[in-house]
């Protein structure tokens, strides 16, 4: 069984930009965007984009906002691009992803027929068509430099316009947009990177907390190995459902608790986009509940707890993976294509019991089975869409975030925050203070923690610096 732990942690990222879309309060329309760029003979499907010109200026730049993998488009309101828009004189766009939301190239039957246009090539081209097509009908914006956006998967897109695409694409913002990690997941070298950064947050936080986990997992997988009261750890663990077995018990282990400890770390917002049944500051909670914890199965319930928000955890249930907002077929079939991500080994030396995570591993033989392809190498994919460490350190007007609670850090491009240089349109790396995954992109308000805060301002000071406005 193959399930994917990169898409059961970024489920809620999508849904973070989910979910949202048809309350947007600037209405969106539709772009007839072609099927296949590369062939000689296309037709066009509906494309969904949404356009706020509310605070354009001539002069001013476009701020585009690259569309990911979200159920319901995105509404641009929510994000801090609304905010920088009177600064900057800016009109702000997004457009969907194709074959997500409502914007279908193909709704055939067979799922490789559908999905045959899902390449990287395509989606890229995609906005680079969509912002010329913006801008050749719409006087005011014929010359506006075009800066692109996106979080987390969207986050890589919105760099690989910058580095593929860049006379369309003056700069680019990737919140949380990993770089590494990609590639078939025994050669991976960087697939044990994400519990490695976990860990780490964890440990940083409280000394004593990450102690009580360690334990506590380390108890549990003795229980996968030896077997347990199955009705005592249903009942400590609050589980909806009494596993029967040690496999139960190792599918819990490894889809719902680590998953709890991934996402309270992960997606500990300050401020909620619109997130229906989500708490803020879940990270907090969690260390609280886990600090008055006594006893492995009362500090693991403690993560749980706070996921599921109290609810019994549906380990075995429809819902079982939190997927709300997301859309899981094109996704998986983009990850076997162009965006292998992997967190699959847990090194030894963490807080968690070190090994292969083997719900994730078969990947390579999902994809062969379910889509008759071969999973790309990272240096396959660095080399062909120019993301190797040699074209990310000579990109300028590139800008990755990554927040300090986010996971995801684990696939960042780090050697671009150890290199000093003064030279303000080179390409560089932002490490968000407090930050959960793409937190820096949400619109602020009162409740933004101030880490946070700052990182969007000096992200504004950046674009200001590209555009030249620095006028005083």
């Amino acid at each position: 069984m193959f399930i994917s732990l990169a898409f059961l942690a970024l489920a809620m990222a999508r849904t973070a930009f989910g979910l949202t879309g048809v309350n947007c309060t600037h209405p969106t329309a539709f772009y007839d965007q072609t099927i296949d760029h590369n062939a000689t003979k296309s037709g066009t499907f509906k494309q969904q984009y949404q356009l706020i010109m509310d605070h354009y200026k001539p002069g001013g730049p476009i701020l585009f906002f690259q569309g990911a993998e979200t159920a319901n488009i995105s509404c641009l309101e929510l994000t801090v691009l609304e905010d920088w828009a009177p600064t900057l004189g800016a009109a702000v766009v997004q457009l969907e992803h194709r074959f997500f939301g409502v914007s279908n190239p193909s709704n055939a039957a067979n799922v490789k027929e559908r999905y045959a246009t899902l390449t990287l090539e395509n989606v890229l081209q995609d906005s680079v068509s969509f912002v010329e097509y913006l801008k050749k009908n719409n006087t005011k914006l014929r010359n506006a430099k075009v800066i692109a956006h996106g979080g987390s998967y969207g986050g890589s897109l919105s760099a690989m316009l910058r580095l593929n695409h860049p006379q369309t694409f003056y700069g680019s913002i990737a919140w949380a947009g990993p770089t590494e990690g990609l590639g078939p997941d025994s050669a991976n070298p960087a697939r044990g990177n994400w519990y490695t950064v976990l860990s780490n947050i964890y440990s940083t936080y409280s000394a004593e907390a990450a102690a009580k986990i360690k334990a506590a997992l380390a108890t549990f997988h003795g229980y996968i190995k030896t077997g347990t009261n199955y009705e005592d750890l249903a009942h400590g663990l609050n589980l909806c459902e009494v596993p029967q077995n040690k496999s139960d018990l190792d599918f819990i282990y490894q889809t719902q608790i680590l998953n709890a400890y991934t996402a309270n770390s992960q997606f500990s917002f300050g401020v909620l986009p619109g997130l229906p049944g989500l708490t803020a500051n879940t990270f907090d909670q969690a260390l609280n509940l886990t600090l008055a914890a006594t006893g492995a199965l009362e500090v693991l319930n403690a993560s749980l707890s706070v996921l599921f928000n109290g609810s019994c955890v549906d380990w075995a249930g429809q819902n079982a993976f939190g997927l709300a907002g997301a859309e899981q077929l094109p996704f998986q079939y983009l990850e076997c294509r162009y965006f292998p991500i992997a967190a699959d080994l847990v090194a030894a030396g963490t807080i968690f019991p070190a090994g292969a995570l083997g719900y994730s591993s078969d990947r390579a033989a999902f994809c062969a089975q379910t889509f008759n392809m071969t999973i790309p190498t990272h240096g396959q994919l660095a080399a062909k869409y120019h993301f190797t460490t040699a074209d990310l350190l000579a990109a300028t007007h590139l800008l990755f975030t990554f927040g300090t609670l986010d996971p995801v850090s684990g696939w960042a491009p780090w050697e671009l925050y150890a290199r000093m240089t003064p030279n303000r349109n080179a390409s560089s790396l932002m490490v968000v203070p407090e930050g959960g995954h793409t937190e820096d992109s949400f619109n602020p308000s009162f409740l933004t923690k101030p880490g946070v805060l700052q990182a969007q301002k000096f992200q504004l000071e950046y674009i200001k610096e590209w555009l030249g406005i620095t006028a005083y």
